[in-house]
């Protein structure tokens, strides 16, 4: 249903404050996105954004009396999501966002071989995206370790309430405890001028690996909070409400 003149035009000065810390946080997003130090910290303090954006609905209300319904794009999974049927893949961590100043596609580990090198599905393209609708965005699985999905939504919340992004809590549920196994189990960090993973071996128990720390490391829920910003930042949706907040707020008169 569209809104009248009337409603739309109340909806606007609803929202304008709003819309004002979008372009704040677009700035952000796009600045940290852009470092070649990624910085732990830096990334955690951004899930409070993305969450604020994303799954508080500060995103979506600010479309709708600008551009309506938003889009954002996202890396299309479907064949790791077929692949992973087979029960051979041990780790999955969907990326695609910048870290170390390089680019950091999707990362595989398949249970195998030791000696077994990566094995990509011949039909995935790391670069291939599709648009969602932000309900569909955040229920994407994008980590995957010993047989189970985590979806982007519980990767958020779970940075945000658990791992000090916002609040530091400590996991309860099943997926909650996934989460932690996967974040202490593997790291990326950059090593002979390339990023590499390292995955924890020899911890199938229900409680894995203890937590490591390390500062030239991050781990897969970090990497995953970075590839939201990015896709929220890239998408032609945001970017359309970006360009009417700026002729919005270039219209009005001056304090």
């Amino acid at each position: 249903m569209s809104l009248s003149p009337e409603a739309t035009q109340e909806f606007l000065r609803a929202t304008r404050e709003a819309a004002t810390a979008l372009l704040d946080d677009l700035h952000y997003m796009r600045e940290l996105l852009q470092k070649k130090d990624t910085s732990s910290a830096e990334i955690r303090r951004l899930s409070g954004v993305i969450r604020r954006l994303l799954i508080d609905g500060d995103l979506r209300k600010i479309a709708v009396p600008r551009i309506g319904k938003i889009a954002l794009l996202a890396p299309d999974n479907n064949p790791i999501y077929k692949s992973a049927e087979s029960k051979k893949m041990m780790f999955f961590m969907s990326g695609r966002a910048p870290i170390f100043g390089a680019g950091c596609g999707a990362i595989f580990a398949w249970i195998q071989s030791a000696k077994q090198p990566i094995q990509v599905p011949p039909d995935f393209d790391d670069l291939k995206t599709v648009e969602l609708r932000i309900e569909n965005f955040l229920t994407q699985p994008v980590l995957y370790y010993r047989g189970a999905w985590v979806k982007r939504e519980s990767v958020i919340k779970y940075v945000a309430n658990f791992a000090s992004g916002i609040h530091s809590k400590t996991p309860i549920s099943e997926e909650e405890k996934l989460i932690a196994r996967i974040r202490h189990a593997n790291s990326l960090h950059m090593k002979d001028g390339g990023i590499q993973i390292d995955l924890a071996k020899g911890h199938d128990d229900e409680a894995g690996p203890e937590f490591r720390y390390s500062p030239t490391h991050i781990d897969p829920t970090l990497i995953e909070i970075l590839a939201a910003a990015n896709f929220v930042v890239m998408s032609p949706s945001v970017v359309e409400i970006e360009r009417q907040i700026k002729v919005e707020l270039s219209s009005l008169p001056q304090p």
